[in-house]
């Protein structure tokens, strides 16, 4: 109930020529009718909040106020004020949702849109593309102006005139005076994006970027800023969900994001556009969305434009036919102007159209449980009879159901009076200037909790990832936080991090002079191009060298490469003949117990596995905590012991990065181990899976290119022999990986083969596949394995050690998690 004596629970508004100051005329001008009418509503609304009420033409403070939900009119505590989240304006479009949202701004009307357009039609999905873009390319000058004047960063275009030009003029100076200038200062910004992806992916790629320059914060404060600040987050984390899906680089994201944004779907529920908060706002939704939704008060202002008529023009025209089954027929008249059946078929479908139209005015109209407020009148080129819309069909017809021939108005006032004081029915006048409605200042001030010193800054915890997992970053809960490791991990990023499981050994012997340069050199390094290779593997036919579709390496290659945004072909040839060179070179032989002959072009598809995600429980799995019967952490001295088991073992190649990794932990943390004190999951991804008999193998692909520290770019054939590889190996910390990825297999095989399982038996150990040496057939052997094919097993003592190390508890026994984890 609307406790308001004059109103009535529906208000019809006639709108015309003399709303605008003139004569009671239509107003054939669609635009200036549409901002009208939005700016009639918007002011309806300023009035119902000012807690006003309606006294013929003048308004006066008497109050509006509505019964809560499930209260008793008769009861005063059961009445409170009207708040903006009570009202709702009904559209049929999005074009009208932003014309209303913008006239209740200028107001000071706080409004959301809910449920109606898709995410990847939004300003923001352009913003966030030109950011890909630019980190994606971070030595491109353009891609960095394009970006640096979006909303998301603030410059307009005399700002970027005055940073080019003050670059321009000091383009001399000493380099101390560089990192002032603002344009030197942006363009250092988006290479340290680029470079933060590599270590942090998206999503600490974005928001480092957002809260560097206070996007957000800069955005809320513009009039829709709350909309566009929503949009990205939102776009945010469906970036980051296709990056971790993809496994690609920022312009594999960006294409992807471009390719969503050409296909843009407003009827696609999945990329509908989210609410901007759950704060007390006006609701603007599609007629659509509404369905099913109640407010207290509904605005219809865009009733008007509904046309019932459908024209006699040289379009298809298409109507349904009701058949006695209950079901229907589609009917599709192509006949040219003036065919012999083109009227009827104009008339069936009219009629549908009406009935369509009149139900969705049904929709409207049922969407009020007090107050509903519609506009109507000529407006529009085609309404100069008001007739030729659902409302005005409705409204304006005499007691046999048919258009009323008197004037609208007195058809309008015949209904009233015959509604027994349920409709309401009044002339818009001219707009005149009101006061908009002051922002809600009664909140108490806020101010901030003290941090308790004792607290715990993180827990132990968390789903880890190979990366973060040979960092050795933990929490010890029993001990409180100091405040230097706080600021420590606040500031964390900001210096070079150091990685627990990359170990400095002593450079191989040098090369002989005359040493080839590798068949890929050409190959572009970086990230994407790992990504890239890693997919066509992922997508290949190993033993057909076709995709799995059946299409050529060259097409698999080039659709793979566009998507991971590489589009020079010359990029494309090199990684067809490295993919080439790989499925060729021998990976048998030496320790490998694989014949010397065996390569990748001799695993079937039925006997691999791409890309295996695992899940390895640690600890107490998802269902630790802190001080309960599963508060069970990763046994990190138990790692270290686990580990120690394999020194001396100098066949591997591997024992100095060991002996380096041990001692170096027990600098660090004394007693605490190789591998953090955690709980929970530990997640990634294995490349490559396979069988050949009774034994299974894991591999990795590498694009690494092998050499010294600062000569890439002359990467030989010979840095690919078994001691260079074994630095490399150590140098990134491979050998951890590769421990982590075995006791994932060893679990799974736990698991699958039951009791026959025996590690020994069915362990085959690991590949790593550094594919820029992979030469072909002809590959050169070093200690019995071809340049570029890196080969282990880590001893079943060692594996089954970290394995009970990961639990947290002396058990050889596999346990299952809740959530199903290994």
């Amino acid at each position: 109930m609307v406790k308001e004596r004059t109103r009535r629970p529906l208000e019809l508004r006639w709108v015309d020529g003399s709303a605008l100051g003139g004569e009671s005329e239509p107003i054939t001008n669609k635009p200036m009718a549409q901002r009208l009418v939005a700016d009639l509503a918007a002011q309806e609304a300023v009035r119902l909040l000012r807690q006003s009420s309606h006294t013929g033409a003048s308004w006066t403070g008497a109050g509006t106020e509505i019964v809560t939900k499930g209260g008793d009119p008769e009861t005063p505590a059961d009445w409170r004020p009207l708040q903006p989240g009570d009202i709702a304006v009904l559209v049929r479009s999005n074009h009208e949702g932003v014309l209303m949202h913008e006239a209740l701004a200028s107001y000071g009307i706080p409004a959301v849109t809910g449920g109606r357009g898709s995410l990847f039609a939004t300003d923001a999905a352009g913003w966030l593309l030109r950011w890909l873009e630019a980190i994606g390319n971070p030595d491109s000058t353009k891609h960095a102006r394009r970006l640096v004047t979006t909303p998301l960063f603030g410059w307009t275009a005399n700002d970027l005139a005055g940073a080019l030009a003050e670059a321009d003029a000091a383009g001399t100076a000493p380099s101390s005076d560089v990192a002032t200038r603002r344009w030197d200062a942006w363009l250092e910004s988006v290479r340290g994006w680029s470079i933060l992806w590599r270590k942090r992916g998206f999503i600490g790629a974005f928001y480092a970027a957002l809260d560097t320059y206070g996007v957000l914060e800069r955005l809320l404060t513009s009039t829709f800023g709350e909309r566009a600040a929503t949009d990205l987050r939102h776009l945010g984390e469906l970036c980051h969900a296709e990056e971790r899906r993809s496994r690609t680089g920022p312009l594999g994201v960006a294409e992807w994001l471009r390719q969503k944004c050409l296909g843009a779907d407003e009827k696609d529920d999945t990329e509908s556009i989210r609410l901007e908060s759950d704060a007390q706002a006006v609701q603007i939704f599609t007629v659509h969305k509404s369905k099913g939704l109640e407010w207290p008060v509904v605005l219809l202002p865009f009733m008007w434009q509904e046309r019932t008529s459908v024209k006699n023009d040289d379009f298809t025209v298409m109507w349904h036919e009701k058949l006695e089954s209950g079901g229907q027929r589609l009917w599709l008249n192509v006949e040219a102007k003036g065919g012999a059946t083109r009227l009827s078929a104009i008339k069936a479908a009219t009629a549908e159209k009406l009935q369509e139209n009149r139900r969705l005015l049904y929709v409207t109209l049922t969407r009020a449980a007090y107050h509903c407020v519609a506009w109507m009148g000529p407006l529009g080129s085609a309404n100069s009879n008001s007739h030729d819309y659902a409302l005005g069909a409705v409204a304006l017809r005499d007691e046999e159901g048919k258009p009323a021939a008197e004037e609208p108005l007195v058809t309008l006032e015949a209904l009233a009076e015959s509604s027994n004081e349920t409709i309401g029915v009044s002339i818009e006048q001219p707009i005149e200037a009101i006061e908009a409605l002051a922002p809600d200042t009664s909140f108490e001030d806020l101010t901030a909790r003290t941090w308790n010193p004792d607290r715990a800054l993180t827990t132990a915890w968390q789903v880890a990832s190979y990366s973060s997992m040979v960092k050795g970053r933990t929490s010890d809960d029993e001990e409180p936080q100091r405040p230097e490791l706080v600021q420590e991990l606040l500031t964390a990023g900001s210096a070079p991090e150091t990685d627990g499981a990359k170990v400095e050994v002593e450079v191989p012997g040098a090369l002989e002079q005359q040493n080839e340069l590798i068949p890929s050199a050409k190959l572009f390094g970086g990230a994407e191009v790992g990504t890239w290779v890693h997919a066509v593997y992922e997508n290949l036919d190993f033993q057909t060298g076709q995709s799995l579709k059946g299409d050529p390496l060259e097409t698999l290659t080039e659709t793979l490469g566009l998507q991971h945004g590489v589009t020079d072909g010359s990029q494309h040839e090199e990684v067809n003949g490295l993919i080439r060179r790989s499925l060729e070179t021998p990976m048998g032989g030496g320790a490998s117990g694989l014949d010397d002959a065996f390569t990748l072009a001799d695993i079937g598809i039925a006997d691999r596995v791409d890309e295996m995600a695992f899940d390895l429980k640690v600890g107490g799995g998802n269902r630790w905590s802190r001080g309960g019967p599963l508060d069970i952490r990763l046994d990190a001295e138990a790692s270290t012991r686990a580990l120690r088991l394999r020194l001396g073992d100098t066949s591997w190649g591997g024992d100095t990065w060991l002996r380096s990794v041990i001692e170096r932990a027990q600098e660090k943390d004394a007693g605490k181990g190789v591998l953090p004190r955690i709980a929970g999951m530990l997640t990634g991804f294995i490349d490559l899976t396979f069988r050949v008999g009774d034994r299974y193998f894991v591999a990795d692909y590498k694009t690494n290119r092998i050499a010294p520290i600062g000569e890439k770019r002359n990467s030989c054939i010979g840095h690919y022999n078994q001691a260079w590889m074994a630095w490399e190996m150590a140098h990134h910390g491979y050998h951890l990986q590769s421990l982590l990825y075995t006791v994932a297999l060893h679990r799974l095989l736990q698991l699958r083969l039951g009791v026959g399982y025996d590690y020994d038996t069915h362990i085959g150990g690991h590949f790593y596949l550094f594919v820029r040496g992979m030469t072909g057939p002809d590959a050169p052997r070093d200690k019995g394995l071809c340049r570029g094919v890196y080969y282990d097993r880590w001893p079943k003592e060692v594996v089954e050690g970290i394995d009970r190390a990961l639990y947290g508890v002396e058990s050889a026994t596999p346990l299952m998690s809740a959530g199903g984890a290994l």
